[in-house]
């Protein structure tokens, strides 16, 4: 149990690392690494529930009672919780990247079709301009 613990500590120290660097990822506007680093927390996370688990499992073996083993398990909720908070503001940047992509994507489309819409306007009005033209021309 005492290597469990030894190893959830090492996490815990891990996952505060990357939580104090999500404030510098978060400047970024860089898609990939947003993701990467909520990837990295999300799997730092997983593996601090999993051993938190099964050390509360082997204190329950033990024969610690519930109100021990939950103050036990605390500190390393705090961590976990800070580090959820942080993966939900890098998934509304991811988010908001996203959109911002898209609304770029929609406008750059909306001035396609208008550059178009115009091109057709001015082949009509060449087109008409050639017609009087040689209708003046023939009379």
């Amino acid at each position: 149990m005492e290597k469990e613990l030894a190893e959830l500590n090492a996490k815990i120290k891990t996952l505060s690392l990357r939580v104090k660097k999500t404030n510098e990822v978060l400047q970024k506007d860089d898609r990939a690494a947003l993701e990467r680093h909520r990837a990295s927390l999300e799997s730092v996370v997983t593996a601090v529930a999993t051993l938190t688990e099964s050390l509360e499992e082997k204190k329950f073996a033990k024969g610690e009672d519930e109100q021990t083993v939950q103050e036990g398990a605390e500190e390393f909720e705090e961590s976990v919780d800070e580090a959820d908070e942080c993966m939900r503001q890098l998934a509304s940047k991811i988010e908001l990247i996203d959109r911002k992509s898209k609304h770029e994507a929609v406008v750059f489309e909306h001035k396609q079709a208008i550059a178009l819409e115009n091109e057709k306007i001015e082949q009509q009005r060449e087109a008409k301009e050639r017609a009087y033209a040689e209708e003046l021309a023939f009379e």
